[in-house]
């Protein structure tokens, strides 16, 4: 019964569920790191305004700084989650279909072109 009821609800997520859902998912690569020795670190950027969340590696690695894009995603018209960018090993949309957002809500950008 709780699969059917997280299914319904699904299919009328609020843009805040939309929110919440894409947060608690990027949170999760926060967790973990680079090893102990690395200094390295996963650093969140939401931006609920404007429904765009970022998730950036930061740091130093081999004397270089790295400062580079982990995962980008946007929420279009309080309607459409788009997975913009995906360098990670997770797979973004599976997790937030998990979180109970529909999965016809959700598109990459190689879906938009």
């Amino acid at each position: 019964m709780a699969i059917v009821e997280k299914e319904a609800r699904s299919v009328n997520a609020t843009l805040q569920e939309m929110q919440t859902a894409i947060k608690e998912v990027l949170t999760s690569y926060t967790e973990g790191g680079y090893g102990e020795k690395s200094d390295l670190k996963n650093v969140l950027f939401f931006d609920d305004e404007h429904s765009r969340y970022l998730v950036r590696v930061q740091g130093t690695e081999k004397g270089q700084k790295v400062n580079d894009v982990v995962c980008h995603v946007e929420i279009l018209k309080g309607e459409i989650i788009l997975i913009v960018e995906n360098n990670s090993d997770q797979e973004i949309k599976e997790k937030l279909v998990q979180k109970g957002i529909n999965r016809n809500t959700i598109r990459t950008f190689e879906n938009l072109l």
